[in-house]
């Protein structure tokens, strides 16, 4: 069951093992043949325990990472940093297991290092609602994150909103009418129109920080959907919030809309390789289209079987 380049095979299979140990034994007793067989010793299981504790955070983000639904690029370094915590070596660890957490993190610590991928991470996060607050951060790298930088606004994604479009007026009136208790002709007259005081339009940058600003304030998008589903989704969070936020959530939904990984992409293919057999190849171009979709998207409930 182990395989190398199988995610997960070697959690499965110590799992596997452990959950299947008792019956297994007890049909060898069964059948009077223990002693034909080579039985792992009572470390030896304690081992497998220990493994399978150290690992089953990866089998949950890698299965998260894999589905097809909300899979964000900006999970990827807040589940990056708890891995990191998750494989702190401790006292109470042996050597097997620290050995074990020593090349998994040796491994994980590297990736994503690249300074403009870490920026870019950063950013994704802080935009997705159920991380905005990023805990997982010092309070220092919190900061620089949260906060965008005015002195670089050419490398600041606040720059990359339109400015103000040419031929808009250049500035916005704000009317302020005061009528008398007795409707007073001149108010009824010039009230529509009469102008107290005229500011100039706020530019794309104040905007954007007074959005951010507000943002901030905002509780954290629970992890878990209230509709039930598994994971809350950020990008429908921020489609109902469009018109508070008109010009962070353009840049969020363009931002959140990255996959974080390209294993569904590769499962479309999959699927359309499992439709496309030596059996069935005089399918038309437009059936296997049909079937793929409905394969990828259909929802049958479970108490139809």
């Amino acid at each position: 069951m182990d395989v190398r380049t199988r995610w997960n095979s070697s959690f499965d299979m110590c799992s596997c093992y452990l959950e299947q140990q008792a019956p297994v034994y007890a049909a060898l007793v069964e059948m009077k043949k223990v002693s034909d067989v080579a039985t792992l010793s009572e470390s030896d299981v304690q081992n497998i325990e220990n493994i399978v504790e150290v690992l089953r955070p990866l089998k949950t983000v890698t299965t998260m990472m894999c589905s097809q639904k909300h899979p964000t690029v900006s999970l990827i370094h807040p589940l990056k940093e708890m891995l990191l915590g998750h494989l702190q070596i401790s006292p109470s660890d042996n050597s097997l297991v620290s050995d074990i957490k020593k090349a998994i993190s040796s491994d994980l610590k590297p990736r994503y290092s690249d300074a403009n991928i870490l920026e870019f991470l950063l950013q994704t996060s802080a935009l997705d609602p159920r991380f905005k607050s990023l805990p997982y951060l010092d309070y220092d790298s919190r900061q620089k994150s949260e906060a965008p930088d005015e002195t670089s606004p050419s490398e600041n994604p606040v720059a990359t909103i339109p400015t103000l479009e040419e031929g808009e007026p250049p500035l916005k009136l704000q009317k302020e009418v005061t009528r008398t208790s007795n409707g007073g002709a001149l108010a009824d007259l010039f009230g529509d129109i009469f102008v107290a005081r005229a500011e100039p339009p706020k530019t794309s940058i104040d905007m954007m920080t007074a959005e951010l600003v507000s943002y901030k304030e905002e509780d954290c998008l629970p992890l878990n959907s209230e509709d039930g589903c598994e994971v809350s989704d950020p990008l429908r969070w921020w489609k109902e919030r469009e018109d508070k936020y008109p010009l962070l959530s353009k840049h969020a939904k363009r931002l959140l809309g990255i996959p974080a990984t390209s294993v569904a992409s590769e499962w479309v293919f999959s699927t359309a390789g499992d439709v496309v057999t030596a059996q069935r190849a005089c399918l038309s171009g437009d059936q296997v289209d049909m079937l793929v979709f409905l394969k990828q998207n259909i929802s049958i409930p479970n108490d139809l079987f």
